[in-house]
């Protein structure tokens, strides 16, 4: 089976638990071996230059990313009346390992109902999974951290199943 390579946008937020910052290091780890292309987008952008901001601005939309990937709703900066990544075209993948209703306001609500298709929700606790489906339009189940997954004698990966 071959897959296309990516160009993936990885957006990590200045968190309030340094794990956060781990789990988007893994991703972009993962994405890089499955011979993706990955830019980071990171938090500490506030603090750029107007010269390294600029750069910064031309290579993101030099890269152009087929994807989008946050943890919570980190990424969804409001700019001149629309959301970031979907005004540039971009899907957003938004990953939930804890409440995912915490980060909602109306003005995102409204957003993710109004584009439902550029908004993709990986939730870990199955009680907010179904809740969430019952809000959005795309949401799956995501393993948490700690669930391991170990390799088999038969080279297949073992551990908790999802439906």
């Amino acid at each position: 089976m071959t897959s296309k390579c990516m160009n993936i946008c990885v957006y990590k937020h200045k968190p309030k638990v340094e794990v956060t910052l781990r789990i988007l290091e893994g991703y972009e780890r993962g994405f890089m071996e499955l011979g993706h292309n990955v830019m980071t987008l990171s938090h500490d952008m506030q603090n750029y230059s107007r010269a390294q901001a600029y750069g910064i601005a031309k290579r993101f939309l030099d890269f152009g990313a087929h994807i989008a990937v946050c943890y919570g709703f980190s990424a969804m900066p409001e700019i001149g009346g629309s959301f970031f990544f979907r005004k540039r075209g971009i899907p957003l993948v938004v990953l939930c390992f804890e409440n995912p209703f915490f980060g909602l306001n109306e003005k995102i609500v409204s957003e993710i109902n109004n584009f439902p298709d550029y908004y993709y929700f990986f939730v870990w606790d199955r009680v907010y999974l179904d809740l969430m489906r019952s809000h959005v339009k795309h949401c799956y189940p995501i393993r948490h951290a700690t669930q391991v997954s170990k390799k088999t004698d038969s080279g297949e990966i073992g551990g908790d199943k999802f439906q």
